[in-house]
């Protein structure tokens, strides 16, 4: 067994356990202070990375967004595109249509008492008309107010209605004038 003598005076023990002691807080407050680093550090990137997230999920909203923008402006598109084709439709299904109202009504005004239509057959821009004249020179007036008429481009009838000189039968082929039609 061993003995120790402790041979130093109070004050310096005193000193020296409070050298110790500082040692011993001070080693802590190191120990403290490194975890404490080493916990804001953990923290430093938990938050670098989840800004980085943050960033990401930002762009993917921004990106989603502009996706459902693309996807509103395709569908006006789609709409523009559909009503520019129905009225490309109409308007060719108007180009090709005739007003046949002015013409009618113009043929209706150059018909006499003495003339009677029994049939009108019209094709694109000719009208055939059938009908009754009394006197040849009724045809004859007949023929020549529809040549005179602006909407009327020509009146031909065949040489065969002009044989008989009351009560005649005519045939009339009539050529109308595109502008009339048209308007």
């Amino acid at each position: 067994m061993k003995i120790y003598l402790n041979l130093l005076p109070e004050e310096r023990k005193n000193k020296i356990k409070r050298k110790k002691l500082v040692r011993l807080i001070m080693g802590q407050w190191i120990r403290l202070f490194f975890v404490v680093l080493i916990f804001i550090s953990t923290l430093l990137s938990f938050n670098f990375v989840l800004k980085m997230q943050l960033g990401a999920l930002e762009i993917t909203r921004s990106l989603e967004e502009s996706r459902e923008e693309f996807q509103k402006i395709s569908q006006y598109e789609e709409t523009f595109k559909k009503t520019n084709k129905q009225i490309a439709f109409i308007s060719n299904i108007q180009a090709g249509h005739f007003y046949w109202s002015e013409i009618l009504s113009k043929l209706e005004r150059a018909v006499s008492d003495e003339i009677s239509i029994t049939g009108l057959t019209a094709e694109n821009n000719q009208i055939l008309l059938t009908g009754k004249a009394k006197t040849r020179d009724d045809l004859v007036k007949f023929k020549n107010i529809i040549n005179n008429t602006d909407c009327f481009n020509s009146a031909e009838v065949p040489v065969s209605n002009f044989i008989a000189k009351e009560n005649i039968d005519f045939q009339m082929d009539i050529e109308l004038s595109e502008n009339c039609l048209k308007n």
